[in-house]
Formats: structure tokens, sequence, C-alpha cells
């Protein structure tokens, strides 16, 4: 009796632990959610300026004396402030005000720095022509306070870079629009350009968040920055992950058209880019694209895997999302891939194709890139991430990547898609919509047979079974006979010479022999 209460406490130890083991486990859980709900409301707004191809966005800065108005880009992939001189702007054509060179507190002390890095689709690009300089820089948020109160101006004594020939901007092909903008305001987490602005905002200028919209005089929104955290519409629906020193994180379960294209438990790399204009994916997904989505890929230069894809003229402009999580049992998010439809050649500079209603004669190139290789990382630009609510969280102990959804869920997501390949005998279906044949030379003896797609025993194979059948025979029947041979000779060694019952072991044998030739001339 005393053995049975004794093994009855053990079990409830071991219940009472698991319980406890799990209730640990959810307390863990819940103060992720707690993370994710009680995210800070952001109280600064500054709004960005999508430019008319809606290929970057654009936040104003003061600077100089007398003061500058600039349009630079809001760029979450670098740290420096990079600016275009007026004689870059002239030989780009650029249709917006550039530094000028003539401001008082300007300083230029004719060095260059070889170390200036700007992010452009995931891609670092450096700029040798740049020279350091610093002035007096301002960022104007204003009335932008959310409360209403009082902002504090922020401005410093910024150093920058000023290009007269940044060629990774003016050589790419056809993405990165330079017509309207002034350069590049680094807001990279670690010491970047912003982070030198925003300082005198405290703990606010360490989060920040990225609402994107279409421009205003087509969605009738407005884009948005957010400073100091969330906006309150989605502060209890931000799921966040956790980022590496340069903001990478992991995303997982990615796929499209209801077909897994990557779920690997280590995850894909992913970056959040706002200089870039498009998605980039890395080669191994861009790859299986065209097998699922209704669109064309050419390679427009095989020495640096260059890659442009298309939506073929009089196809319904309308495209599947790409799905994916930021955790590994965590919440869908969906890349509509409609987004990255651009205009038609035509007419490129058009804004009516934003809305994607009609279709055309023309073929509408994607704002899409591929990854030279499949460990790239999936990068989302601009265009990628008008439906995600993003917040960059580098707050002490919160190093964080988050997003939201702003889809609504009545949103078709597998749209156009193609058809299943169906495959045949043994061949096994891939992420790709292919199908992918046995390898049969992983086994002895089996090839692949075309017509059923199975693996079949080679001729080979039937060869050597047909000798080794004959040698088993012969050695078989060989045995025997010896065997035969041997009992009668032993017989006879212990048999009397003069005794009847010995055999006579050579006229059998002989007559066995006979009988034997006798069978073959019948046969």
């Amino acid at each position: 009796m005393g053995g049975f209460w004794m093994a009855f406490g053990i079990l409830v130890a071991v219940v009472q632990g698991q319980l406890e083991k799990e209730e640990l486990g959810m307390s863990r859980k819940e103060a992720v959610n707690l993370q994710t709900t009680t995210l800070p409301i952001a109280d600064h707004r500054v709004f960005l300026t999508p430019t008319q191809d809606y290929m970057q966005y654009l936040v104003q800065i003061n600077i100089g004396n007398p003061e500058q108005s600039l349009n630079v880009v809001f760029d979450t992939g670098s740290t420096k402030l990079l600016l275009f001189s007026p004689t870059f702007c002239s030989n780009e054509n650029v249709n917006t005000t550039c530094y000028n060179e003539m401001s008082l507190k300007f300083f230029r002390d004719g060095s260059t720095d070889v170390s200036n890095e700007i992010s452009l689709d995931g891609e670092a690009y450096y700029d040798a022509s740049a020279a350091n300089g610093t002035d007096i820089t301002t960022f104007p948020i204003g009335n932008a306070k959310l409360d209403a109160s009082s902002v504090p101006v922020l401005q410093q004594q910024l150093p920058f870079l000023l290009t007269t020939n940044f060629s990774a901007v003016s050589n790419l092909p056809g993405f990165h629009s330079i017509k309207h903008m002034a350069g590049f305001l680094g807001a990279a987490p670690a010491g970047s350009a912003y982070r030198e602005l925003t300082d005198a905002l405290g703990t606010s200028s360490q989060i920040y968040a990225l609402d994107l919209e279409l421009p205003h005089s087509v969605s009738g929104k407005y884009s948005e920055l957010h400073l100091g955290g969330v906006d309150i519409a989605y502060q209890n629906s931000m799921e966040m992950t956790e980022a590496q020193s340069d903001y990478s994180f992991k995303i997982y379960d990615i796929s499209v058209c209801g077909s897994t294209l990557y779920q690997e438990s280590t995850g894909k790399t992913a970056k959040i880019d706002t200089s870039s204009a498009c998605l980039k994916l890395p080669s191994d997904i861009f790859d299986a694209l065209p097998n699922w989505a209704p669109i064309v890929c050419e390679t427009i230069n095989n020495r640096q895997q260059q890659t442009q894809c298309f939506l073929p003229g009089l196809r319904f402009p309308r495209l599947p999302h790409l799905k994916f999580r930021l955790n590994r049992d965590g919440v869908v998010f969906q890349v509509d891939l409609t987004d990255l439809i651009m205009g038609p050649e035509s007419d490129p500079n058009s804004l009516n194709y934003l809305t994607n209603n009609e279709t055309t004669l023309f073929r509408r190139r994607l704002c899409l890139t591929r990854g030279s290789n499949a460990t790239d990382p999936v990068v989302f630009g601009v265009r990628a991430l008008r439906q995600l609510y993003t917040v960059l969280d580098y707050r002490p102990g919160n190093q964080a990547v988050g997003m939201a959804s702003k889809m609504s869920s009545d949103v078709p997501a597998e749209v156009q898609c193609a058809r299943r390949v169906p495959c045949q005998g043994m061949q096994v279906h891939q992420s790709d919509n292919t199908c992918k044949d046995p390898d049969c030379s992983e086994y002895f003896f089996l090839e692949l047979d075309d017509t059923d797609k199975t693996c079949n025993f080679s001729a080979a194979f039937h060869t050597i079974t047909a000798i080794l059948i004959v040698m088993f025979l012969t050695v078989e029947f060989s045995i025997n006979f010896f065997h035969e041979h041997l009992t009668k000779r032993v017989h006879n060694a212990l048999t009397p010479i003069d005794s009847p019952d010995r055999i006579d072991t050579k006229v059998e044998t002989d007559s066995k022999a006979n009988g034997i030739e006798m069978a073959s001339i019948a046969q």
C-alpha cells in the first residue's frame, strides 16, 4: 500500500511540475504578447511624401544659413546624410532644390570619406566622390506633436557627405528615380543622421514606425513617420520579432498560391530598406514565382545576373499574395504582389496605373529584383510595405522589428494562380510547381522509366540475375553429385570387398553420365 501512495505522490509531483512548466511557458508567451501590446503610443507625426513614380518616400529637412528646405529619402538602410551637389543635380536633371554650397555655415575639409555607404535594394554602394561637410540641420516636425503641445527645435551641427557623381544612384536599372530628391537621410538604428537630429526628443528617437500609402491624389491618405512609438490603432495588434545588430530579422513559412516556397526552421533573413523601391527575393524563391503567378521574367545581363519581370499585356492586373510569418507560430502577413506592378512602358509615370483596375495592351514591369543566390536576404522596399504597418524599436533591451497588417481580410490572396502541375508515378511535386523525377541512381540496378516516371530494374540487372541463377544451379548440381559420389565411396570403404552390398561407383557413374547424355540428346 505504501508503494502505491509513493507512486501516486511521484505522479502528482510530475504533473505539478509539468503544469508549472506550462505555466512558465504561458507566462513567457504572455510576456511576449505584453511586449506587443505595450508599445508606447507615438507622440510625433512627420508626413512623408511619395515621389510621383511611387518609388521613394521623401522627408523634409532644413539646412544651412540662409536656410534651405531639402526633400531627402528617409532611408532605413544607411546611416549617413548624403546630399547631392548642384553639379550632380544639373547633370541628372533633378527637378527639386539641391544643397547650395554658399551656405554661411557650410564647411568642407576637402577630404573624401570612402566609408560612405548607401543601401539600395539591399546592396551596399560606396561613393568615392563624396566630400565631408558640416552644416546646421533642422528636422522641422513643426506642430506634428499629437497632443498639440510645443515641439522642441530639432537642430544639430550635422556632418554630411556631398556627392558630385553618385553613380550607384544614376546607374541603377530603372528602379530608382532621383528626379525628385536631394539626397538620403540615413535612419538606420546605430549612429545615424536621423538619430543625431532627433536626440532632442529623448527616448522617442529610439523607436519609430512607418505607415506608407499611395500618393494622396490616388489614395486620399497620407504617408506618415511616427516618432516615439506606434499609432494607437495598431498598438494591440503589433507582432514583434528579435532583430540583429544590423536590424535584419528572420521570416518563416514563405508561400504563394497555397504552396510553401521556404519552410526551413532556420527561416530566411529579411531587411526593411526604405531607400529600396522594390521587393528583393533570394534566387530560389524568385525563380519559383513565375511558375505560380502570371508573370514572365527575362535575364537582361547574364554577367551581372540581372533579371526583369513583367506582367504580360492583356493580363488582368492582379497578382497573388506572398505570405510569411515573423515568428514560427505567429501571424501570417501578406505582401500583395499587385503593389509591385509599375506603369505601362508607354506611360511609366502615369498615376492611373496605381489603382490597377484596367487591363492594357502593353506589358508592365514589376518592381521585383532577384538576389544573386539563395542566401541573400529578403528586402522589403517601400512598395512591399504598403500593406504593412512597420515599427523599428531600438530602445535599450528592445532591439526588435514589428509589423501589423493593414490589409482587409476580404482581399483575395490567390488571384490568377497557376494550376498545380500533376505528377506521375514516383515524381515529387516541388515548391516551384514542377515535378522532380525520382533519383533512381541512388539504388543499384534501377533506372528511370520515362513513360511512367518510376524506377524499374535495368537490363543489366536482368543479365546479372540470369548469370547468378545459372551459377547457382551449376553449383547446386555439382554439390549434389559430389555428395552422392562421396557417400558411395565411404559406403564401399566400410563394406568388405566380397560383400554383395558394395556399389560399383564407376559403372553407376558411367550409366548416369550416359543417362545425362541421352537426356541431353532427347532434348
